[in-house]
C-alpha cells in the first residue's frame, strides 16, 4: 500500500498484488515449458498451483480522497471482479490500523477507513512494517483533518440560488485550474439549488473571470 498521488485537493491511496500475480504466472509458464521439453507431466501440477496463486493475487484497490467534492471514491479489483463505491466526508471518522499475527508472531498491518457505519478496509491483504503503516495513517488523517474541519459550505436557501461563499468559490477555482469543469459544476449544484444549465453558466462566468485576470 502506498500514496500514489497527492495534490492540494486530492490524495490517492493504492494497494496492488498484481505484480505478485505476474510473478506466479511466470513461474507457471516456466514449469509448463519444462514439462513440454522433458515430457515430465508431473511438472504441470505445481504449474497449475502457481496459476491458482496468480488468480488469488488478482487484487488491486484505489481510494481517492477528493476534498473539493468532499467524497472518498474507490475502485477495487478482486478475483477478476471490479467493484466501486463512494462515501461523503461527513460520514468519515478517520483511518485506523488493523493488525493480525504474522510469520514468527510478527504482526501484519492494514489501514481501515472508519465511518459512521461499517469500516472499509483500504486493502484486502495485510503487510509488514508498523512504522510504515503508521506513517501512511498519519498522512491520510492529516489530509482529512485539514478538510473535514472546513465543511465545504452549506447549501444555499431556495430564495438565494446564485450566492456562494468565498470558500466554495475557492474550491471551484481550484477545480477549474485543474481543468475539472464538470466537477466544478457538480460541486456548485450540490451546494445550491441551481439547475444544471444555471450552474454551468455560473461556472463559465467564473472561468472567464479567471482568464481575464491573468
Amino acid at each position: 500500500m502506498k500514496i500514489t498521488r497527492q495534490t492540494e485537493t486530492e490524495l490517492e491511496v493504492q494497494d496492488s498484488m498484481l505484480w505478485m500475480g505476474a510473478f506466479f504466472v511466470l513461474i507457471a509458464l516456466v514449469l509448463a515449458y519444462a514439462a513440454l521439453r522433458s515430457g515430465d507431466r508431473r511438472l504441470l501440477y505445481p504449474g497449475g498451483l502457481f496459476l491458482l496463486f496468480a488468480f488469488i493475487s488478482l487484487q488491486k484497490s484505489t481510494f481517492i480522497f477528493d476534498s473539493a467534492r468532499r467524497m472518498v471514491t474507490w475502485r477495487v479489483l478482486r478475483y477478476g471482479k471490479t467493484s466501486t463505491g463512494s462515501i461523503a466526508f461527513d460520514e468519515l471518522r478517520g483511518v485506523t490500523t488493523e493488525s493480525i499475527p504474522g510469520p514468527k508472531t510478527r504482526p501484519m498491518y492494514r489501514l481501515t477507513l472508519q465511518t459512521t457505519q461499517d469500516p472499509i478496509p483500504l486493502a484486502a491483504a495485510y503487510g509488514g512494517g508498523e512504522k510504515y503503516y503508521a506513517g501512511l495513517r498519519e498522512r491520510i488523517n492529516g489530509f482529512l483533518k485539514a478538510h473535514l474541519t472546513a465543511s465545504g459550505t452549506q447549501p444555499a436557501s431556495a430564495g438565494d440560488t446564485t450566492s456562494t461563499t468565498a470558500e466554495l468559490e475557492s474550491y471551484i477555482r481550484l477545480l477549474l485550474q485543474q481543468g475539472r469543469k464538470i466537477d466544478a459544476v457538480e460541486l456548485l449544484r450540490s451546494h445550491t439549488t441551481l439547475s444544471l444549465t444555471e450552474a454551468d453558466q455560473r461556472i463559465t462566468e467564473v472561468e472567464k473571470a479567471m482568464g481575464a485576470g491573468k
